[in-house]
């Protein structure tokens, strides 16, 4: 598929997500979660792969993407604000409004403008560009799915542990809280998807990898894993573990 209509698909997303935001229908909580998650992907996969490519090919080209980026920057100060506020509540609907204002001023002239001047970079072109933009997204959803396993994990270990407070261990409860996975991790408080993509930006790829194996019980590019495969993942995690400390 070519990279406009990967990110062409990503807009009818995001109109979609911003306007049941504004309107405050459905769950407007986990619609915002989804439209900050989308809206961060989509701006990174443009200034990475997309915008480059059209100001090489076409140098006059230089100023729109410079202020495509600039727009990425202010829609992402929006958002933030959006983020801060129950977007149920009168405060959270106008700023979801003045949200979906400017991107969706931006993205049509993304669509009128360095769309059209990307087609000059030919099929072929726009296709290997493509191709990179999906491999990013094959990689976003491994990684997501993986975490949502360890989230499902982590909830599971602190409903066990409230199991045994409730059949009498002498363990205060403000100390188990403090103690369960979320908190420790910081994520209790943070959008699923959100947490999910900052920590597949921060942890090396390695680690994932490794990680994938022991959860999933295969290599993360889907082929046979054998025992030698995990025998490294796990010595490469224990000298990682021995050089942080």
């Amino acid at each position: 598929m070519k990279a406009t209509e990967i990110l062409r698909a990503q807009h009818g997303e995001l109109r979609a997500l911003m306007k049941g935001v504004a309107t405050g229908g459905g769950d407007a909580l986990a619609s915002r979660d989804r439209l900050a998650a989308l809206l961060r992907l989509h701006t990174r996969l443009e200034e990475t792969f997309f915008y480059p490519a059209v100001r090489e090919h076409e140098p006059r080209a230089g100023e729109l993407v410079a202020a495509s980026c600039e727009e990425h920057d202010v829609a992402d100060l929006e958002l933030a604000r959006l983020l801060a506020v129950d977007p149920s509540s009168e405060r959270g609907q106008a700023r979801a409004r003045v949200l979906q204002t400017i991107v969706e001023h931006h993205l049509e002239d993304e669509e009128h403008d360095l769309f059209k001047r990307a087609e000059r970079l030919g099929d072929a072109r726009l296709h290997q560009i493509g191709d990179r933009i999906q491999a990013e997204l094959d990689e976003v959803a491994r990684v997501d799915a993986l975490l949502g396993r360890a989230a499902f994990a982590a909830q599971r270990t602190e409903e066990w542990a409230g199991r045994w407070l409730d059949m009498g261990v002498l363990l205060p409860r403000r100390a188990a809280r403090a103690l369960a996975p979320t908190r420790l991790l910081g994520l209790d408080d943070s959008p699923h998807p959100v947490w999910a993509a900052a920590i597949a930006r921060a942890v090396p790829k390695w680690v994932v990898d490794g990680l994938y194996q022991r959860v999933v019980g295969e290599p993360a590019d889907g082929r046979p894993g054998n025992g030698r495969s995990h025998h490294r993942a796990g010595r490469a995690g224990r000298a990682h573990h021995a050089a942080a400390r």
